[in-house]
């Protein structure tokens, strides 16, 4: 069916895209059997070994800024290079923090080709070759994929920057020379991704911007050769599909990275790759900035891919791409719409807490640190005007670096409530005095197919004053488990309404995940008779019955009768059965840091964190509700208990649960709660 939408044309595409890769397989062989993989194992120049005069790894940090960096983080700003020192020892004692799995050990040699999770290693073999998802076997294939991306070089390499202690040094040059002999061009787990590899060579070429000069001639020629197995690897396994989505970015991605700092700015072939990249960017994306997989998660890491990009082209030399900032600009209404003030982001769709970079302070699930890219990128954004993420800021702006202590408080959210529509994508947005409400109604992403859509039509999250109250499930796995990951896109795992054991859209077994097809949704926001009350509704066909078809419809109204007091009434109802022999719940999913205590009768809730009452949930209509255990992933790989509230609809299918929020400060006069720091990366 995927060949028949794609059409005979593109479909060739595919399956030439598909093929290509085995034409390396040879060269590869030989490559290895030469040992072009490996490479020399000391760190800097030493005894007779000479250094060079070699710039050209320089392409996002010059000489000056490295200097620079240096001196804020040793002097202007001593804790911040303090914490630095301290993350890095956290690397080379405890290892790298991998998402929600804890931390995977860098003693040299790794195991690289493991998930250490469930004892399960993949053949090192000529990539084509391997198995990933090997169904049956409790593994994730990611927990490889996320170790070999490398993000914890680029930090060593910064600390023995700063520091100039050998240790630093000689322990990022150790782990690239390790990753490389145990992982020759082609040959492995990490090579059968091309957006893995990709985000490897980003980091990869960073380091060497961090470090160049002290190595040697050879040194330099081996990590030229490195970079440049990364780059022929992706022009020769590129990954179209018949709608092709955030992979295929991230290897257009990489090749125009590598491109710029193989070949130059003013080569030809830059600018050729720099063209695809753009072109690709601005398809992937709708015309209200939100990416066609309609994924939060993947909308930040979309987004810090080209903001990173446009950063680098910038210090390189060559003017920003217009189309990139174009597109960076239009999707950044949508970021700031959804975050709260200080950049957290709700979890809608999958989301695997992937970066690019982690570098900055804050990484996973949040976007303090692709603001700080935004700003240093000169596209404005709330980072602009204020800190969000000092280590992102120090690394990438040089305005920042220059003004390092101008910094001013975020202001407060806007009292007034304010409805945002992002009708291309089917995102609506309430939001004001503390309070974000994220409403989904939409097409699936890639034109129906899904891919890190759930089955969340018409769902909600909310948060009050960036306490998550609210929320999406996340996802914990892709492949180790997979009814765990059917749960995760599951209809009842969600804030909408579940009919019976009828999911909204049927979950399929993909080429190595879970997926969906919807039918699209549809929502706005409508007049409303009372001022500052806003009204929403949304409607999506649910399912099937036989050869009726099922609609649910869901109206929403947001009031604040006082500052920081927000009501909030939900009405549902499920059309089209005749039958009068259906069951239908609307389900709440609890952050897992909220405790829910059901009255007495059962007519309603209390939500609470930790002393502190947020919430009161009344149900005028449906009931007796209830409470069920569940689960939520705040970050990929690990599940945390929690909760969700059930209220069954009545037998003419229709439910009214109203909500009220109080800020705390609305309540005591002090100062509203505000939750914990987000965690710094590693």
């Amino acid at each position: 069916m995927r060949f028949k939408e794609a059409g005979v044309l593109h479909s060739l595409r595919i399956v030439g895209s598909r093929l290509t890769g085995y034409a390396l397989w040879p060269r590869a062989t030989l490559s290895k059997w030469c040992g072009r993989h490996l490479g020399p194992t000391q760190f800097g120049a030493t005894g007779s070994r000479q250094r060079v005069q070699d710039d050209s790894f320089l392409v996002v940090w010059g000489r000056e800024d490295l200097a620079t960096i240096v001196e804020v983080l040793g002097h202007q700003d001593a804790a911040l290079g303090e914490a630095l020192v301290r993350r890095a020892d956290a690397l080379l004692s405890d290892g790298a923090q991998l998402l929600g799995w804890g931390r995977a050990s860098l003693v040299v040699p790794v195991q690289w080709h493991a998930d250490e999770t469930s004892a399960t290693t993949w053949p090192a073999v000529f990539h084509k070759f391997i198995d990933t998802a090997r169904e049956g076997e409790p593994c994730d294939v990611k927990y490889p994929w996320e170790l070999s991306r490398l993000q914890f070089l680029p930090v060593l390499a910064a600390t023995w920057l700063q520091t100039g202690d050998s240790r630093y040094g000689k322990a990022t040059w150790d782990l690239v020379i390790d990753w490389s002999a145990q992982n020759p061009e082609g040959f492995g787990v990490n090579w059968t991704c091309s957006m893995e590899v990709a985000i490897r060579a980003i980091n990869i070429a960073l380091t060497l911007n961090i470090i160049q000069a002290v190595l040697t001639v050879e040194q330099l020629r081996f990590a030229r050769r490195l970079l440049r197995a990364h780059e022929r690897h992706l022009r020769w396994n590129l990954e179209i599909s018949d709608v092709s989505g955030n992979h295929l970015y991230f290897d257009y991605l990489g090749i125009a990275w590598l491109s710029l700092t193989l070949d130059g700015a003013s080569s030809a072939r830059f600018r050729r790759d720099r063209r695809r990249l753009a072109d690709e960017t601005d398809r992937q994306f709708h015309a209200d900035g939100i990416h066609i997989e309609h994924a939060t998660g993947y909308q930040r890491l979309m987004l810090e891919g080209v903001v990173l990009f446009q950063i680098a082209c910038g210090r390189h030399g060559t003017e920003p791409n217009s189309t990139l900032e174009s597109v960076a600009k239009r999707a950044l209404p949508y970021l700031e719409a959804i975050c709260d003030a200080d950049g957290a982001l709700p979890a809608v769709g999958d989301s695997d807490s992937g970066n690019v970079l982690t570098m900055g302070g804050i990484a996973g699930n949040h976007a303090a640190h692709l603001f700080e890219l935004y700003a240093a990128a000169g596209m404005e954004g709330p980072a602009s005007h204020r800190r969000m993420d000092r280590v992102t800021a120090l690394w990438f702006s040089r305005e920042a670096r220059a003004a390092w202590f101008n910094q001013t408080a975020a202001p407060p959210d806007a009292s007034t409530l304010r409805a945002l529509s992002f009708d291309d994508s089917g995102y609506y947005v309430i939001r004001g005095g503390g309070l974000v409400l994220v409403l989904r109604a939409g097409p699936s992403g890639l034109r129906g197919r899904g891919s890190h859509d759930h089955n969340d039509q018409l769902s909600l999250v909310l948060s009050l004053d960036g306490c998550p109250v609210f929320i999406d499930g996340g996802t914990c796995t892709y492949t180790a488990n997979l009814a765990q990951h059917a749960w995760d896109l599951a209809t009842a795992h969600h804030n909408t309404v579940a009919v019976d054991d009828v999911e909204q859209s049927p979950i399929v077994r993909g080429s190595v995940t879970c997926t969906v097809r919807n039918a699209p949704g549809h929502g706005r926001f409508i007049d409303s008779d009372l001022p500052g009350r806003v009204v929403w509704q949304g409607t999506v066909p649910y399912g099937a019955l036989g050869n009726t078809p099922l609609k649910h419809t869901r109206s929403l109204s947001v009031f604040a009768p006082a500052p920081g007091v927000f009501d909030i009434e939900i009405r549902d109802g499920i059309a089209g059965s005749s039958s009068g022999a259906l069951s239908a719940s609307a389900n709440f999913l609890l952050h897992p840091d909220c405790t829910v205590t059901l009255d007495k009768a059962n007519t309603g809730a209390r939500i609470a964190r930790g002393e502190q009452q947020v919430a009161r949930i009344a149900v005028d209509r449906g009931g007796p509700a209830s409470l069920r255990p569940d689960t939520a992933a705040l970050e990929y790989g690990r599940n945390r208990e929690t909760c969700r509230v059930v209220i069954p609809l009545t037998a003419a299918l229709e439910a009214v649960v109203r909500l009220r929020l109080e800020r705390v400060d609305a309540r005591t006069g002090k100062d509203s709660a505000v939750c914990a720091p987000a965690a710094e990366a590693d």
